[in-house]
């Protein structure tokens, strides 16, 4: 599965299934990288992530720098003991292939849990493909994840707003702040 020759709507449905896999894995904490999830990643990946610990994960949001599998998912071993209840929820994807110049790209849209805790964001992921002729098959060379916006909120960015009552009343509303400035934070 996975060949070149292929008809694209299969090649297509093999590296979606390939992604969904990798976020299963993510999810069920399957980090060793002899797992057969992470068999299609390439030896050496690039990856740029957005969550809340990059910072302190080397090579995490650094798209110039090239890591090993096992820096990865090692990465992930502190983001996951630090986010006990991270979690992904894929809703959607679309795939640009292209057969001939061996190159794909997922685009996946997914809803994120427990960065922080207790919070659903929207998170948005690419993974590029590369096909590799020697070993007749697709491998993932490239991640990338930002998060999302939410859903539309029609109330205006307090930047937008000039009456200083105004965005007082905002500010002090239910009494706590989201990350966005404009959006008071629901009471559950």
């Amino acid at each position: 599965m996975g060949s070149i020759a292929e008809p694209p709507v299969e090649i297509v449905a093999h590296l979606e299934s390939i992604c969904a896999g990798f976020l299963n894995a993510l999810n069920e904490r399957r980090l060793d990288p002899n797992d057969a999830e992470w068999q299609c990643m390439s030896k050496h990946i690039r990856i740029a992530l957005d969550h809340a610990f990059r910072q302190d994960l080397p090579g995490l949001n650094d798209p110039e720098r090239l890591v090993t599998l096992s820096e990865w998912l090692d990465s992930w071993k502190k983001i996951f003991d630090r986010l006990p209840t991270y979690r992904y929820r894929l809703l959607d994807m679309a795939t640009v292939l292209d057969p001939k110049g061996g190159h794909a790209i997922v685009y996946m849209n997914k809803q994120m849990t427990g960065d922080p805790e207790g919070v659903i964001t929207q998170n948005f992921g690419i993974c590029e493909f590369m096909y590799k002729a020697i070993e007749e098959r697709w491998l993932c060379t490239n991640v990338r994840c930002v998060r999302g916006l939410r859903e539309y909120d029609p109330a205006p960015a307090i930047d937008d707003i000039d009456s200083p009552s105004h965005c007082a009343a905002i500010l002090t509303a239910k009494g706590r702040r989201s990350r966005r400035a404009h959006q008071p934070v629901e009471q559950l």
